[in-house]
């Protein structure tokens, strides 16, 4: 089991969480749930924002990795530097055409299940997916180039 930071755009919040449940399937812990605070947002004060943030960026401590969805939103591309400057591993799912896409700690995958993959999940195949989680919109993607 790995620990994984997870990042997502969160103005797609149902893909947000197919992919978390997802990643738990396959055995793998996320060690901040941002998805129930991010319907909050809107209602929280700055000193609230700001610790929030916080706890966001030191929650990169504890995980082993962290794994970006694409696209990436502007939050994701601080999270992703963090990430690199705390030498943390990245998997990067979707098309990620960007210089440091290639980093030598960035593996990118053209899907999650490949990314799981790659960790040593159970979920040898995406038909071994649990049929209740919905599929993923991940497949439209363009191919990636290196």
């Amino acid at each position: 089991m790995m620990r994984i930071y997870f990042s997502h755009q969160s103005a797609d919040l149902a893909s947000a969480r197919r992919c978390v449940a997802q990643i738990k399937a396959a055995g793998h812990e996320i060690v901040y749930d941002w998805l129930g605070d991010i319907e909050e947002q809107d209602d929280m004060d700055t000193l609230e924002l700001e610790r929030r943030a916080g706890e966001c960026l030191d929650a990169l401590e504890g995980a082993d990795l962290v794994l970006f969805v694409c696209p990436m939103s502007a939050g994701c591309l601080v999270e992703f530097g963090a990430a690199l400057s705390a030498e943390l591993p990245c998997l990067v799912v979707g098309h990620f055409d960007h210089f440091f896409g290639h980093h030598h700690l960035v593996e990118r995958f053209r899907d999650l299940q490949a990314a799981l993959r790659s960790l040593g999940s159970p979920m040898d195949t995406p038909s071994e997916l649990d049929p209740e989680l919905g599929e993923l919109p991940l497949s439209d993607l363009p191919e990636l180039t290196d």
